[in-house]
């Protein structure tokens, strides 16, 4: 990046959250509170030997939690992998979603 210095370089390549923050959100029906989520940025992990970032989400309404583990491209903020644990009315559903970064 012309006219920017080493340091401001590797200052913008890095992630915009700092490990453990977390944001929380408002679940809404017809204008009423009725759950809530958050998402968790947890910093790096390794994927089959690549580094990855780490987020998490969880998610609770009535009849209804999702906890899902996150894994983007460090580059593009892609997801690479997510694994999601849902409970829906009762009913235990697992989900892997794997996506083809090649691909897009």
């Amino acid at each position: 990046m012309e006219g920017v210095s080493p340091k401001a370089e590797i200052a913008q390549k890095e992630y915009p959250f700092k490990t453990g923050e977390e944001l929380h959100y408002g679940i809404y029906s017809s204008g009423i509170k009725v759950g809530s989520a958050t998402i968790t940025y947890l910093g790096e992990k390794e994927i089959d030997g690549k580094p990855v970032s780490y987020v998490t989400l969880e998610a609770n309404a009535p009849g209804y939690y999702d906890f899902e583990r996150i894994y983007g491209d460090i580059e593009t903020s892609s997801p690479i992998r997510i694994e999601r644990k849902l409970r829906l009315f009762g009913k235990n559903i697992n989900i892997v979603e794997i996506y083809d970064q090649d691909k897009k």
